[in-house]
C-alpha cells in the first residue's frame, strides 16, 4: 500500500474530515501511524483528497478522522486504496 484517496460528502458539510491520521497494522497486530495531516479548503472544494506515503506491507489500514467540519460522525462518498 502506498496511499489512500478520500472523497468527502458532496451534499453536506456534516462528516467532512478536515484533519486525519492514517494507521497500518502489521502481522504482530500492532497499529503504526504512517501519516497525519489536514485537508485544506476541503469544505469549499470537496474533491478527491490524496494521502501518499512510502510503500508499506500491511494487513489492515485505518483512516481516522481527527477533526470534522461539522457533525459527530465521519462521512465519505468514496475511499480508495492506492497500491
Amino acid at each position: 500500500v502506498k496511499g489512500l484517496r478520500y472523497l468527502p460528502p458532496q451534499t453536506t458539510k456534516d462528516g467532512v474530515v478536515t484533519n486525519y491520521s492514517l494507521w497500518t497494522m502489521t502481522g504482530n497486530r500492532q497499529w503504526t501511524k504512517i501519516a497525519e495531516g489536514e485537508f485544506s479548503n476541503v469544505v469549499n472544494n470537496p474533491i478527491w483528497q490524496n494521502i501518499t506515503f512510502d510503500p508499506v506491507e500491511t494487513r489492515m489500514i485505518r483512516f481516522q478522522a481527527e477533526q470534522l467540519a461539522a457533525g459527530s460522525r465521519m462521512g465519505f462518498e468514496d475511499i480508495d486504496i492506492i497500491y
